[in-house]
């Protein structure tokens, strides 16, 4: 199956923490609300509809359904707005990796998992092979988040670290641009 590439415009957004909402009548003799539940954060819930949205219309465009059953590999490169400070005249600022604010990888990888269930999957526990890459955008380049679905086949399957080779990745170079370690280029 052809892998399916998706673009999100606009900055990524890690997943924050879910609040907690109380209410109902308080309890006579503690005080508290009866009843609470948990809300996810305005900001991560709208960039989720965003997102979701684009992943819609792309696999609609690719023409395939919501991926069922089979084990999937994500990959996602994140582009994070480059900063004001790093703007320059005569140097623009390069593209380089991300490794401060804004939420830590991980949550912004949570934020595309939660965005996808029910759009490109079932529920995101069928991705077995997530990678994710954060770098800041060069001077001039909008942030967006690049998205590949793709389905495993067996013989994607690990049996050590050392059973596939390393992949080397740059951040200047586009999502899959990679070069196998250790070969000539």
């Amino acid at each position: 199956m052809q892998p399916l590439e998706v673009v999100i415009p606009g900055a990524p957004q890690a997943q924050e923490r879910g609040r907690i909402r109380r209410f109902g009548r308080p309890c006579v003799s503690c005080k508290q609300p009866r009843h609470s539940g948990i809300y996810d954060p305005p900001k991560s819930a709208a960039w989720k509809k965003h997102a979701a949205a684009h992943m819609l219309v792309s696999r609609k465009r690719a023409g395939l359904p919501v991926f069922d059953g089979a084990p999937l590999k994500l990959e996602v490169l994140a582009v994070f707005p480059c900063p004001k400070a790093s703007h320059r005249v005569h140097k623009p600022a390069e593209r380089e990796w991300k490794t401060v604010k804004n939420g830590d990888a991980s949550n912004v990888l949570k934020a595309i998992e939660d965005a996808a269930n029910g759009v490109l999957w079932v529920d995101d526990s069928l991705v077995a092979w997530p990678t994710i890459r954060c770098v800041t955008a060069a001077q001039g380049e909008e942030p967006a988040v690049y998205l590949r679905v793709s389905v495993l086949d067996v013989d994607d399957v690990p049996t050590s670290f050392a059973a596939r080779p390393e992949v080397s990745h740059s951040p200047h170079q586009p999502l899959g641009a990679g070069r196998v370690a250790g070969s000539k280029a």
